[in-house]
């Protein structure tokens, strides 16, 4: 067996493959693709689709790693959704909505009814949103293949062996900066059982971000801030380009529209406190009581599940503000993947050693 036979081999099935994203999106995402530049990004900052992870099941934990990415917030600077600029924390009250959201599809009544400003809210021209998370992923990976005795010419002398991934624990803090372009600059600390990386520290530079999906931040301005219609726009969406599913799965696609909303951090108030309310009027989403994330801060939690992959997600969102203070996703391979973002504020500079040693990712 050749070197090409075995990368085929660890390939995921294309019926894998159409079931985790769909033709019709990966032909919106193409098209967008094709209208501005590629960005390629490593390991994850602020993941904005951590369920897509589970492509990866039949790749070992170091593929898995080679193939994740991240894409930094887009537009970022101080104005509400109606392009208002934001002088300071006490010229923006919370915002109030009317009666609770009611449509078709709803199952519960919306319960959150007011949003404050959150940082990038009240940010100025010429600073920077600040953010400090830390990336934790505890379990182990599904087995892989490997030949133990491979030929000059790419053949294997031996049958594949069947390894078995040791039980991982990675940790990394990544600490970024973010000017109103979206460019954004990055630190990343690692530790965790991996000896290659453990103790590492690298320096990111990001250009802005693209997306093709309607939640994109650039598409911010274009989506309707009362819940029903923008309960519509999405479940519009993800009927059209995830035609043939089965309605538990859209429903799944609700919770993952409007974490990427939320997870952007630049989504304006009243348009934060319209996702979380189609969060809550919306059928196979669950809303827990009142908690806490694991710094001990007061946390609305909702909970999901990708009926196509067996993962189940989570956020936990500020009850004032509405913004993503913790996210986890436990996989049915034995992965648990957890995100806690430690502080979110604004911030007049970069360090100069960040600036110094950033390398530029295109």
């Amino acid at each position: 067996m050749n070197s090409i036979d075995q990368l085929s081999q660890l390939r995921p099935s294309d019926e894998a493959l159409d079931a985790l994203w769909f033709p019709a999106e990966r032909t919106a995402v193409l098209d967008e693709v094709l209208g501005g530049p590629v960005v390629v990004r490593p390991r994850a900052f602020a993941p904005r689709h951590p369920r897509r992870r589970t492509v990866a099941f039949g790749l070992s934990a170091a593929a898995v790693t080679a193939v994740a990415i991240a894409v930094p917030v887009a537009v970022l600077g101080g104005h509400s959704h109606d392009s208002t600029p934001v002088a300071d924390p006490t010229s923006m009250p919370a915002v109030t909505t009317g009666p609770p959201m009611t449509s078709a599809s709803a199952t519960t009544a919306a319960l959150t009814t007011s949003v404050s400003p959150a940082p990038v809210d009240l940010m100025k021209p010429g600073q920077f949103l600040h953010v400090v998370e830390v990336e934790k992923e505890d379990g182990q990976w599904s087995d892989y293949q490997q030949c133990t005795s491979p030929a000059l010419d790419g053949t294997c002398k031996t049958d594949l062996v069947t390894k078995t991934p040791p039980v991982t624990h990675y940790r990394a803090t990544h600490e970024s900066w973010t000017a109103a372009d979206g460019t954004t600059w990055r630190v990343d600390h690692v530790t965790g059982s991996d000896p290659e990386t453990n103790g590492s520290t690298n320096y990111y530079k990001f250009p802005p971000s693209f997306g093709a999906y309607p939640y994109a931040p650039k598409k911010f301005a274009d989506l309707p801030t009362d819940p029903v219609a923008l309960e519509k726009v999405l479940r519009d969406y993800n009927s059209k380009h995830y035609a043939g599913q089965d309605a538990d799965f859209l429903n799944y696609e609700m919770y993952d529209a409007v974490h990427g909303m939320l997870n952007t951090r630049v989504a304006p108030p009243k348009l934060r406190l319209a996702a979380v309310q189609v969060l809550e009027g919306a059928t196979g989403i669950t809303r827990g009581p009142a908690t806490t994330d694991s710094l001990g801060r007061p946390a609305l939690k909702f909970v999901a599940t990708n009926t196509k992959t067996g993962s189940t997600d989570s956020m936990l969102l500020d009850p004032k503000t509405l913004e993503i203070e913790q996210e986890s996703s436990t996989m049915p391979v034995s992965i648990v993947l957890t995100y806690v973002y430690k502080s979110v504020d604004v911030v007049d500079t970069v360090p100069a050693d960040v600036l110094q040693k950033a390398v530029a990712q295109n």
